[in-house]
């Protein structure tokens, strides 16, 4: 069985150090993902691995892998806005003595005094009144997810993340193969995908998503200064579709997705933290094929493209 990689601490907003465990061999490479972004990576110590980030926010997805991105994850987690359980009981502060005056409480216990109980108070505690009509189990909940695809020259990954209203431990399986927490898997031929997420806590709960995939062949211009060109897709986001696009070079590409266009600009500059993979995220795609091209920045001439297909 394959030993994952899985986010344990330090999924809270604002927080720039993730706490991963993998128990693999020491010096074992583990890389942090938001989505398509590499934020952060480190390699084991004793099966840990405590790794630097840029900022979390509330809401983000991260996801860890061993080696490369897509390889042996334990799963994505959610960053949430606090990892510190809140239980609405206080320690006092101060204390009032006989004679009416008062002093700190940690004074209170150096010159001897009996240690007090803590204080109940409501108002400290993290969700102390849900509202009833409101507040839904997990156990009638039902089990969703979305589908991440990303598609390269001759491979195709699919990606399941962000599983929501499981009781136990969600369990995915891939077309025929066993189920397991395996949250991707490869293709590299043109078939019908069916993915399925079970509750591990009742396994008459499921979730099912059939989906077909094709397999893009993507022919780079004889000396074009690009290549890996490839795009991913995100359904399901509160920001609509997203498609990112993806690329390799050694000068500044732009990337441009067919009637896309933010008032007279179609082409848009590709972003990159080591001058050499580049992206750019299209927001609120439409359920189609579109054709997006990418071109270098200094040689508009040099343009590659491919069609890009939605599930």
């Amino acid at each position: 069985m394959a030993i994952l990689a899985y986010i344990i601490d330090g999924f809270e907003n604002l927080s720039t150090t993730v706490k991963v465990q993998c128990a693999d061999v020491n010096g074992t490479s583990i890389k942090i993902y938001r989505g398509l972004t590499l934020i952060g990576s480190g390699t084991t110590t004793s099966g840990i691995s405590n790794i630097t980030v840029a900022e979390l926010h509330s809401g983000d997805v991260i996801i860890a892998y061993v080696g490369e991105y897509g390889a042996r994850t334990g799963g994505p987690v959610t960053v949430v806005e606090s990892l510190i359980v809140k239980t609405g009981f206080k320690t006092p502060k101060t204390v009032q003595l006989p004679d009416g005056s008062t002093e700190s409480y940690e004074d209170y216990l150096a010159s001897g005094g009996q240690e007090l109980p803590d204080v109940y108070d409501p108002s400290h505690c993290l969700g102390n009144t849900p509202d009833s009509e409101a507040f839904i189990s997990l156990g009638s909940q039902p089990i969703s997810f979305d589908t991440f695809v990303l598609e390269q020259a001759n491979l195709v990954i699919v990606q399941i993340k962000n599983i929501q209203g499981v009781k136990g431990s969600p369990l995915i399986k891939f077309d025929s193969d066993a189920t397991g927490s395996a949250t991707t898997k490869n293709y590299t031929a043109d078939q019908t995908v069916s993915v399925i997420v079970y509750d591990s806590a009742d396994m008459t709960r499921f979730k099912e998503n059939i989906f077909d995939i094709t397999v893009q062949v993507v022919v780079t211009p004889p000396g074009s200064a690009i290549w890996n060109q490839s795009y991913g897709l995100t359904t399901g986001t509160s920001q609509g579709n997203i498609l990112s696009l993806l690329c390799n070079c050694f000068s500044q590409p732009q990337m441009k997705m067919d009637g896309y266009s933010e008032g007279a600009t179609e082409w848009f500059d590709g972003a990159s933290n080591n001058g050499v993979t580049w992206g750019r995220n299209f927001f609120g795609v439409p359920f189609s094929n579109v054709t997006i091209r990418w071109r270098v920045k200094s040689n508009p001439t040099d343009t590659v493209s491919m069609t890009a297909i939605f599930y």
